[in-house]
C-alpha cells in the first residue's frame, strides 16, 4: 500500500536487506524539505523534520504554513 503511493508521489524509497527487509519511506519535510525517515509513507499525511518540530509553533505562526 504505502510503497506504490510512494512511487507515485515521487517519494525515496530504500529497501533494507540487512534490517529484515524493512522498507523505508523518505518524504520531504513541510517546512524546510529535507528528507524524513520514516517507516510507513501515508499519502496526505505533513511529515516534519526533528529540527523543525521544536519550532513548529513558531513556524506556523508566521502564516507561510497551513
Amino acid at each position: 500500500m504505502s510503497y506504490k503511493e510512494a512511487k507515485r508521489d515521487g517519494i525515496r524509497v530504500e529497501e533494507s536487506k540487512a534490517q529484515f527487509g524493512q522498507t523505508m519511506y523518505y518524504p520531504p519535510c513541510r517546512f524546510c524539505g529535507t528528507e524524513v525517515r520514516t517507516l510507513t509513507y501515508i499519502p496526505g499525511r505533513i511529515y516534519s523534520c526533528v529540527h523543525c518540530r521544536k519550532h513548529r509553533h513558531a513556524l506556523l505562526k508566521t502564516g507561510l504554513f497551513k
